[in-house]
């Protein structure tokens, strides 16, 4: 019998156990039968780590060969030499397709080689007879040529590279005053989430799921900020507490044993929503983000949002996301992590009350907001004895305090002795946790 097959028996034994169509006696017989499996049912990580590594070496091994006698080389031979590790790759590819395509080092490997001799190509090419082109147009080639790798291999880093090239695309293709190119981000990404979205729902719990979802949360990121032009007031703050309290409650189906970097969109999310929350404690960032300059830009340009019809209608559409995963959890009568996700309602507030010229209220808001996140996460993390989250409540006080402290007159004397304060306390909780965690 096959280790596919073997594997497949010793994951339905359990339940024919509980079934009783088998007894504990005879599981253990049958194990005993067929012996260990020598592996978990996954490639080796490292396998698979040291094929990419391999083909990214190899490739650029080649090109740096060509690049040191290049000058030396006639034309025709240098265009044969850029087309050569195209077409090894293909080969290579074509190879992997009919012998190796079940070994995802094979398949990782070969796509990215390829990968790599795709963008060698198009700009030995470009170089060699002088054809005239833009840096955002040899990224955004490379990119489309490449992306079908991912669908042929089902290889992850040939999306990982996709998005990253996508993104650094977006940001050299943007423009604030007015073309607009980058807002092309959200097509392109769009070509890339079927792949993506096939590898974290075949196996939630994989390195390579990890490893794609924090890539795209991290582009995501990015491609939202490049793509919002400036001048909708506060929306652009809108659209971000929408999209990180979406990578927050994006957990809520999650396998619950799932944790740390393997949860990338939850650790993402947390994060971002502090970041974003801490910012807008300050009358800088307040100001920037044009909080209390909405009403006036309103009135005087009733259109202004039509004239960003694209940028509001994803900015909705993100806070849309947002609320429509808190009614599920919600309703699904889980209440952990509400705290964090309230960053999206509460910026709809804050939007709102600019909108009306309410002064202040978004800073006193977020100041608020942000001192119950802290003290919200601490008790969690104490009742629960889980060490992170009380640290994680300590860190969003402290920050808080700190941030006061740069926009405030307060004695150098009373700074210290807060200080001083606040690390007692780091101590005190950790220890207290321990404590709760011991009687556990």
């Amino acid at each position: 019998m096959s280790k596919k097959a073997i594997r497949w028996l010793y994951d339905e034994l359990p339940n024919l156990v509980a079934g009783q169509v088998l007894t504990a006696a005879d599981a253990e017989r049958l194990q005993d039968h067929y012996g260990a499996l020598d592996d978990d049912g996954r490639p080796s990580l490292g396998l698979v780590i040291c094929s990419i590594l391999g083909a990214t070496l190899i490739g650029l091994g080649i090109i740096l060969v060509f690049a040191h006698n290049w000058a030396e080389l006639s034309r025709p031979l240098r265009a044969f030499l850029s087309f050569a590790p195209l077409l090894a790759g293909q080969l290579l590819v074509g190879w992997v397709l009919l012998r190796r395509q079940d070994s995802r080092a094979w398949c990782e490997g070969s796509a990215v080689f390829l990968m790599a001799a795709v963008g060698a190509a198009i700009a030995l090419v470009g170089q060699t007879y002088h054809i005239s082109g833009d840096p955002e147009a040899f990224v955004l080639s490379w990119m489309l040529l490449g992306l079908p790798l991912s669908y042929l291999l089902r290889a992850s880093a040939p999306v990982a590279f996709y998005w990253v090239g996508i993104s650094c695309w977006a940001w050299m293709a943007h423009d604030w005053a007015g073309s607009g190119n980058q807002l092309w981000f959200w097509a392109l990404a769009a070509l890339a989430a079927p792949p993506v979205w096939q590898t974290v729902r075949r196996d939630p719990r994989s390195p390579r799921a990890a490893f794609l979802l924090w890539v795209v949360g991290i582009c995501l990121c990015i491609g939202y900020g490049l793509s919002f032009k400036q001048g909708l007031g506060g929306g652009w703050i809108l659209g971000y507490g929408g999209l990180l309290a979406s990578f927050y409650l994006f957990d809520t189906g999650w396998p619950q044993q799932v944790s740390g970097w393997r949860r990338p969109w939850h650790v993402i999310g947390s994060l971002g929503i502090v970041v974003l929350s801490l910012l807008l404690t300050f009358e800088t960032w307040s100001r920037r983000a044009n909080w209390d300059r909405l009403a006036e830009l309103w009135a005087q340009d009733p259109w202004l949002a039509a004239h960003w019809l694209l940028q509001s209608t994803l900015t909705l559409l993100l806070v849309g996301l947002a609320f429509w995963l808190l009614q599920r959890r919600l309703r699904s009568g889980r209440r952990d992590g509400l705290l964090f996700a309230a960053v999206a309602p509460l910026a709809l507030v804050c939007y709102l009350l600019a909108l009306f010229d309410v002064e202040g209220g978004a800073l006193l808001a977020f100041n608020i907001y942000l001192a119950v996140l802290g003290v919200g996460t601490l008790r969690s993390g104490l009742r629960s004895g889980r060490l992170i989250q009380v640290n994680g409540g300590l860190v969003i006080i402290t920050a808080l305090i700190a941030a006061r402290f740069f926009d405030s007159d307060l004695p150098f004397t009373v700074r210290v002795v807060l200080f001083i304060l606040i690390g007692v306390g780091f101590l005190a909780a950790n220890i207290l946790a321990k404590k709760n965690r011991g009687a556990k």
